[in-house]
């Protein structure tokens, strides 16, 4: 296994090609973002190949489990159920099923969020409102990112 180059101050070392690069330079840390970037999408396709190569193999084994040498593998995912709940629900309601039985199978998510628009909306509009989203909001850590856009 390779070790991860540790960032000095102005330097970092690319990992596919060892590529020393200047970071303290805006331009030369957008092009190691553009290098990070692609490497991150070659390392991801050529991840999901193997784990192709693996789902063979465990479809020839017949498990999900596979010992390989000194590693063990654990498969997961492949095929995921989904239903169209419409249909389900009145399909079951034809079918004779119970009204109880079908409320405890068919489960309601709801989940609020906040407009920025129309907050912001608000707050410029009404005092009160301004107010009111401020002692209601909370500021919290976020991951920080950057993407190449051609």
């Amino acid at each position: 296994m390779s070790e991860v180059v540790q960032p000095t101050p102005s330097a970092i070392v690319l990992p596919l090609t060892g590529e020393l690069i200047d970071v303290a330079k805006p331009s030369e840390a957008a092009r190691a973002l553009d290098e990070l970037t692609r490497a991150r999408n070659q390392i991801a396709d050529l991840r999901q190949f193997v784990v192709e190569v693996l789902w063979s193999e465990g479809e020839r084994q017949g498990t999900k489990t596979l010992r390989l040498g000194e590693h063990e593998i654990t498969l997961y995912g492949g095929t995921a159920v989904e239903y169209d709940v419409e249909k389900l629900r009145d399909r079951l309601r034809e079918a004779g099923c119970p009204e109880g039985r079908i409320e405890r199978l068919i489960k309601t998510k709801v989940e609020y969020v906040v407009d920025g628009n129309v907050a912001r909306s608000l707050a410029g509009i009404n005092p009160d409102y301004a107010a009111a989203l401020e002692a209601s909001r909370e500021i919290v850590p976020a991951r920080r990112g950057a993407r190449v856009v051609q």
